[in-house]
């Protein structure tokens, strides 16, 4: 194992020290590779915006804990060659419970995969997530989960697209929502735009 300290002070987020955005990364790399894979990212990569979510619409209905947008970055898979190893990358991962970057409490991350660069959401951290995604043999988009869909982490269309929604029940309990707004918002990198709202009610997970 190879510890790596980057350089993540481009990160945009208010109340964050520039201390407190320098994770340690733990790379299964030579040190010869490590500038090669993991090269810095764009400073638009990992910001986050509280405050509106994005073009999803709201439901009067349920209590929101936080709410707003975030544009994501990676260079690859957010897993290393075991399903169980995360690369914690903090510029493609998001806290849902704050709405902040935190690789220790973060629930979902992004990440590209294969030789088609296939986009990914994935939960980590003991999140729970379903993937809503385009119908390959119809064409049909999803339509936005609702607030008792995502309780209910229903995936029935999950297609193994690219992911259109997601809907998360966080490492804390809470019920949340993803959308992805903009794929390649970033030049040169791997990135989405994604919105996001969670509800302060929160459930059991299984």
């Amino acid at each position: 194992m190879i510890a790596l300290v980057t350089d993540c002070t481009s990160i945009s987020e208010e109340g964050v020290s520039a201390e407190e955005q320098i994770p340690t990364v733990v790379v299964r790399a030579t040190p010869s590779l490590i500038p090669f894979l993991y090269p810095n990212l764009p400073p638009a990569c990992g910001t986050i915006k509280l405050g509106k979510p994005g073009t999803q619409t709201k439901e009067g209905n349920h209590s929101v804990l936080v709410e707003g947008t975030a544009i994501l970055c990676n260079h690859g898979s957010l897993f290393e060659d075991f399903p169980d190893v995360v690369i914690p990358l903090r510029e493609a991962m998001i806290d849902l419970d704050s709405g902040s970057s935190n690789i220790e409490l973060a629930d979902i991350g992004f990440g590209v995969y294969g030789t088609m660069n296939f986009y990914g959401i994935n939960e980590i951290n003991s999140a729970l997530a379903s993937i809503w995604s385009l119908n390959g043999l119809t064409g049909e988009n999803p339509p936005q989960p609702t607030f008792e869909q995502c309780k209910e982490l229903d995936n029935s269309y999950n297609n193994d697209n690219e992911p259109e929604y997601v809907c998360v029940i966080t490492n804390e309990g809470h019920i949340a929502r993803v959308k992805v707004e903009n794929y390649n918002p970033v030049e040169q990198v791997s990135s989405i735009e994604i919105s996001f709202v969670t509800w302060e009610e929160k459930v059991e997970k299984p």
